[in-house]
């Protein structure tokens, strides 16, 4: 279950769809029935990268519902490493 204070602060809807987290910003990648949103968050400490795993309710198109499961608990130097911490939660 993802961190609901993140969530919020992150500005992260509980559910979306892939084209939707695209356009408010957000970097995505498809992955099997999920979708990684990768974003920024400002830090004055250089971690600002975070990820967020969304799940498919049902179907897998960027018009489809997708609901946000997981937030990573850190923020990251860049968008690499959060992608790859995100990998392996899935």
């Amino acid at each position: 279950m993802h961190n609901t204070y993140l969530a919020k602060d992150y500005r992260l809807p509980q559910t979306s769809t892939p084209e939707k987290l695209e356009m408010s910003g957000l970097t995505t990648i498809s992955y099997g029935i999920h979708t990684i949103a990768i974003g920024y968050y400002y830090s004055p400490d250089g971690d600002s990268y975070y990820a967020a795993i969304y799940t498919f309710k049902n179907g897998r198109s960027c018009e489809d519902e997708c609901e946000l499961g997981w937030i990573t608990p850190e923020r990251y130097e860049d968008d690499g490493h959060a992608i790859k911490r995100a990998l392996e939660a899935l």
